[in-house]
């Protein structure tokens, strides 16, 4: 008897169910996965960039004792914030203390991802004041 050996010899229904069930839903997490990972360092690279946007706005104001909002900077800073969120600038000024003539900006979002539930992000940039002032000044995308 001659058994012939083709291109399907030997890929049968356990090979088959192999795939169905273990490869493809494993492709499936990893990639959803990977989606969700991408858009939590996005959303952080945005963090980023909003406290430099900020603090590059506030060592340029002459005066922070007065409320630090300003409806450019905020429109700005809330394009960077997630889809249907938008940002609120609240900013304290700081007494004369042990951090003199500095400027700290924090910058947080709370993602709720699909396989990142309730991950808060954080970006903090410090910085010397050009005018000799104390400022903390929070952003906070709602």
């Amino acid at each position: 008897m001659n058994n012939r050996r083709d291109w399907r010899g030997g890929f049968g229904l356990a090979q088959i169910m192999a795939v169905l069930l273990v490869v493809l839903p494993t492709i499936a997490f990893i990639v959803t996965l990977l989606i969700d990972y991408w858009a939590v360092m996005r959303i952080d690279n945005n963090l980023k960039l909003m406290t430099s946007l900020a603090t590059a706005k506030m060592n340029n104001i002459t005066d922070l004792s007065s409320s630090p909002s300003d409806s450019s900077l905020q429109t700005l800073l809330s394009s960077y914030c997630p889809k249907d969120t938008a940002v609120t600038l609240s900013g304290s000024r700081v007494g004369d203390g042990t951090a003199k003539d500095i400027i700290i900006v924090n910058a947080s979002y709370t993602y709720n991802g699909v396989y990142l539930k309730d991950k808060t992000m954080n970006a903090t940039m410090v910085t010397y004041s050009y005018h000799e002032q104390n400022a903390t000044i929070n952003l906070v995308c709602n």
